[in-house]
């Protein structure tokens, strides 16, 4: 116990926080009681599920840890916010700065731990440097080289923010269309308009008007971004029949809300052959056709190529996944 610290358990303060964080998170905590502890079961298997991989395996994901943290916070910048960790560690008069490098350290070693199981995402971590930012912002270097190198940090950490958000606007990295996560947010107006059209002339060409049409995808990034750009926002489903579990799967699923005889547009990757989950679903409709293809592109570059399936007359039953849910 740092020594400027044990007096503060004779004050409300820190009992006021555990009161307001366990408000916060006590909702999180009666739902997952109540639903398996699904979401705790779903990241600890995300995150520490069996290691991949063997020793070299483990290294190369730790280099990624550390390559994609110096990528965040840019090269100059990291090496001060670690000095001001490191600082804070050090037993001095500010107790409060002890407790802001443990609440640094003890993520960080977690994702260090984390490395050597499963690969760790380079945004896992960033609140480690959200509470670094205000040790270094009060104990800047003292003298004027440190200062100066500091000050060239922030240039840099602002350019690459810059270059970011320029590319948002602009493509001025060197990046393919289709390796790009910027551009995969484009052309999604289009395959809206495509579904549209086809949710129109299939609801005219249903004998029974109270039937509905309902919009789909297999994978829950396409899903969201159809429920996005179509004008009506409806609600979208996401399959999953061949990918792991994810939000989608704690809503109502399209086996459950599309009934008898209803008609799903599915939209898919476009493939050569007949997609897997096209495959898994001839068990349970009537009739399925292949429908139009869409090109999504940024400018004059292609990034992903989609088709529309239309699946007429669900029938009873629902085809099994590659990945149960709710996951082991």
């Amino acid at each position: 116990m740092h020594g400027k610290l044990q007096n503060r358990f004779g004050e409300r303060g820190p009992y006021l926080a555990v009161v307001i964080a366990a408000a916060v998170l006590g909702p999180v905590l009666w739902w997952n009681a109540q639903h398996d502890w699904i979401a705790f079961r779903f990241q600890l298997n995300h995150g520490l599920g069996a290691p991949r991989g063997g020793a070299l395996g483990a290294l190369n994901r730790e280099l990624e840890l550390i390559g994609g943290q110096v990528a965040l916070v840019s090269p100059i910048l990291i090496w001060f916010l670690i000095r001001a960790i490191r600082d804070a560690l050090r037993f001095s008069e500010e107790g409060i700065r002890f407790v802001l490098g443990i609440a640094c350290v003890i993520p960080m070693l977690f994702f260090v731990y984390s490395a050597t199981r499963r690969s760790v995402e380079a945004n896992w971590p960033a609140a480690v440097w959200i509470v670094a930012i205000p040790l270094l912002a009060s104990d800047i270097p003292h003298t004027p080289r440190m200062r100066a190198w500091l000050g060239r940090g922030l240039v840099l950490a602002a350019a690459l923010s810059a270059v970011v958000y320029v590319h948002v606007l602009v493509p001025i990295l060197p990046l393919r269309a289709d390796r790009d996560p910027v551009a995969k947010a484009f052309g999604w107006e289009l395959v809206a308009a495509t579904v549209e059209r086809k949710r129109g002339a299939a609801r005219q060409r249903a004998a029974d008007d109270s039937l509905p049409v309902l919009v789909a995808a297999e994978r829950y990034q396409d899903a969201a971004k159809l429920a996005f750009a179509l004008a009506d926002h409806p609600r979208t489903f996401s399959l999953n029949l061949t990918g792991r579990a994810n939000q989608y799967d704690l809503w109502p699923a399209i086996a459950d809300a599309a009934p008898a005889g209803a008609t799903v547009l599915l939209v898919l990757d476009d493939q050569r052959e007949d997609p897997r989950a096209i495959r898994k679903l001839t068990c349970c409709f009537s009739r399925i056709d292949e429908s139009e293809g869409v090109t999504l592109m940024r400018g004059k570059h292609v990034v992903a190529r989609k088709r529309i399936w239309i699946l007429s007359g669900k029938g009873d039953g629902w085809p099994s996944r590659d990945q149960p849910f709710p996951p082991p």
